[in-house]
């Protein structure tokens, strides 16, 4: 086995393949613009050349460590590499399967295999000014919904559960991302509006286009007076009664986030600094105690509670904190307006997560913290003897300041992850070694460790196959494998786990569904009882 062969092993890993991603979702508009540009030549354009650079040094020292290790140099690897014809890559590598690995490996060698591959990756991942149809369609991808549809919540036009996954046809409504919460759900179209569907009893759908007669709203209907007309909805994300959306303004010739929410704000979820009734929850309003010039990375909603992060890492939380959900160091019952986390000045958060009563944060280095309520585990960390104290005085458990939670196989080392995401109760991780770990309440058999308890440790979930992404909803996981197969287990008393009936499963069982249709599943998340998947046509 060459060098070449062994890096392409090194290169497969999800971690590898997502800096690239990165890469191209980071310029994609650059690359769209050059193929809407007049220029017949745009591929030799001088910023483009730049962009090729960058790349090929990234390559380098994603691939420098490795090749060191092997006694060589980047030097020696890439004259290796030039020595073989393109046309001699298929046979080196016909006992592998790494595609991927072959197209950035010529990409970094010639720049117009570099151009072509960064704009077929752009069109993949920012297709702007398209509808949801156009966009699946050009790419042979499908949106599918499942699960519990008692509010609308699914945006089939109507309020049946389904067991089985639905294609989701709303050719009318431009979505290209949906995400769901307790019993709503919102898409943020190409071009920045937003659209909800669902339950619409305490304003969380905000003002609609048209009057709200009923509490909930089966097919998507496009949110006004939401947000500025000059604005773009940047994310959005559902919670249980309440929502909350970033969108992007023109401030002085700069760009800056700005955050609105809207829904119920009974424990001061909202981050407004005031009470309403349900007809003022419908009208948004901005969050105005926050930094000046924000630019937001990701937001949560829980059930009570709402989180922050900011693209330098900082966190802010508000609403309810009566489980130290806060990370705020107490247990106050609620703060009304954005505070600042102080425990966690100093680490680079990149990702944060709202459980019912717990909340998650992972660092730009894949550092897992936690803090909330610890009734189930959900934490992942133990205080004292918790294994073995009484349930009773187990449930009293909980830590109001972040704590930095522990790799399973080795408890004097942080647990290292790529991915994280939580249910109501419990936390799914998949780890740097792409392995799936797990921990909290485990009682409809969301864990997947093969039985109904809880899980007050991390765990590491027995499953054969590699994978590429994970999600939980509400009370069930999934992932997807790299080979594109969608598995479940948990909760499916609404058929959310998409197996076509309604039994709850406590190991990964893989969905059919996509099998049998010949798709492969490219994406997966969750909500209430709620699964949504992104598929495409399998490839031969």
């Amino acid at each position: 086995m060459t060098i070449i062969t062994r890096a392409a092993e090194f290169c497969s890993s999800p971690k590898f393949e997502r800096v690239f991603d990165n890469f191209a979702r980071d310029h994609a508009d650059a690359f769209i613009d050059a193929t809407e540009a007049k220029d017949g030549d745009v591929e030799h354009k001088h910023e483009y050349k730049e962009l090729h650079d960058q790349y090929l040094k990234l390559f380098e020292e994603e691939l420098s460590e490795f090749v060191e290790s092997e006694g060589a140099t980047i030097e020696d690897f890439f004259k290796e590499c030039r020595e073989i014809r393109d046309g001699q890559f298929t046979a080196l590598f016909e006992e592998h399967t790494y595609a991927w690995f072959v197209d950035h490996l010529l990409a970094c060698m010639d720049y117009k295999h570099f151009y072509g591959l960064m704009v077929n990756e752009a069109r993949r991942l920012h297709h702007r000014n398209r509808s949801c149809v156009s966009f699946c369609e050009s790419m042979e991808k499908r949106l599918y919904v499942w699960g519990s549809g008692g509010t609308g919540q699914l945006g089939l036009g109507t309020e049946d559960d389904y067991a089985l996954p639905q294609l989701w046809e709303n050719g009318q409504v431009q979505v290209e991302s949906v995400t769901s919460g307790g019993c709503h759900s919102a898409g943020v179209s190409s071009d920045g509006r937003l659209f909800f569907w669902g339950s619409s009893d305490r304003g969380q759908l905000g003002n609609t286009t048209s009057k709200l007669e009923q509490n909930f709203r089966s097919i998507p209907s496009e949110t006004v007076a939401c947000i500025p007309r000059e604005s773009k909805t940047k994310l959005v994300v559902c919670g249980w009664w309440s929502t909350l959306a970033v969108v992007s303004s023109k401030l002085d010739d700069n760009q800056e986030d700005r955050v609105f929410s809207w829904g119920s704000n009974d424990h001061h979820q909202l981050g407004r600094d005031q009470s309403m009734n349900v007809d003022e929850a419908e009208v948004s309003a901005e969050i105005v105690h926050l930094p000046r010039r924000l630019q937001v990375a990701t937001i949560a909603c829980g059930w009570k509670h709402s989180l922050l992060a900011t693209a330098e890492g900082d966190v802010f939380s508000w609403g309810s904190g009566r489980h130290g959900q806060l990370g705020l160091g107490d247990e106050t019952l609620a703060t009304k307006v954005p505070k600042h986390i102080v425990a966690l000045q100093g680490t680079a958060v990149a990702n944060v997560f709202c459980g019912w009563e717990h909340s998650v944060f992972r660092s730009s280095d894949g550092e897992v913290f936690t803090c909330g309520n610890n009734r189930h585990g959900q934490l992942g960390v133990m205080s004292g003897s918790l294994a073995s104290e009484k349930p009773k005085e187990r449930r009293k458990q909980v830590n109001a300041l972040p704590v930095r939670v522990a790799d399973p196989r080795d408890n004097n080392q942080s647990l290292r992850t790529v991915q994280v995401d939580c249910g109501w109760h419990f936390v799914l991780c998949l780890t740097e070694a792409a392995e799936p770990v797990t921990w909290g309440k485990g009682s409809h058999g969301q864990l997947g460790l093969g039985g109904f308890g809880n899980a007050y440790e991390p765990k590491v979930v027995p499953f054969p196959h590699t994978i590429s992404q994970i999600a939980c909803g509400s009370e069930h996981s999934m992932v997807v494998t790299t080979s594109g197969e969608l598995y479940t287990c948990g909760w499916g008393e609404h058929g959310n786990l998409g197996h076509g009936d309604n039994t709850n499963r406590a190991a990964l069982e893989k969905v059919d569904f996509f099998v049998n249709s010949n798709q492969e599943v490219i994406s997966v998340t969750g909500g209430g009882a709620v699964s949504i998947a992104v598929t495409r046509i399998r490839r031969q």
